[in-house]
């Protein structure tokens, strides 16, 4: 993994060859219709105005596209959970579980209504709070498997 020196040089060359290309576009004489095109220098410019732009949108672009697992659900709700899923699957399992112990789940069932009081909250919420922090923990694996992960801080 490189190191931030290593980032900074590495982003100081970069800089150093994005102005060469620049100065070099803008003293770059307008093209003379000749009979005969010459292919190198579009070529090169053409690459060089590429890496530009890669360089543009690796510095000012937005976050790295989702994977197959934080992206199952669409952009929306894929960018909604993404990092979350395994901080409320786990609140909300320990939630439940604290909500079933028998005198936590009478004070608990005494507040709310009487149709709400006689679902069985815990059978319904366990499995979905323990399957989404289980698909948090498979989206983690995922970003460290592909390198995508975050630094730690």
């Amino acid at each position: 993994m490189p190191t931030p020196a290593t980032n900074t040089a590495n982003i100081a060359s970069v800089l150093q060859q994005v102005t060469a290309v620049l100065q070099a576009l803008q003293n770059a004489q307008p093209a003379t219709t000749t009979t005969q095109p010459s292919t190198t220098q579009p070529q090169v410019q053409a690459v060089d105005i590429q890496k530009v732009l890669e360089l543009i949108n690796t510095l000012f672009g937005g976050p790295p596209a989702l994977g197959q697992v934080n992206g199952a659900l669409g952009e929306t709700i894929g960018n909604l959970l993404n990092g979350k899923k395994t901080a409320i699957g786990t609140i909300g399992a320990l939630v439940t579980s604290i909500l079933s112990i028998p005198g936590v789940s009478t004070a608990v069932t005494s507040i709310l209504p009487a149709g709400l009081a006689a679902t069985p909250f815990g059978a319904i919420a366990m499995p979905i709070f323990l399957a989404l922090a289980g698909w948090g923990v498979l989206g983690k694996v995922e970003k460290w498997a592909q390198g995508t992960a975050p630094p730690p801080k």
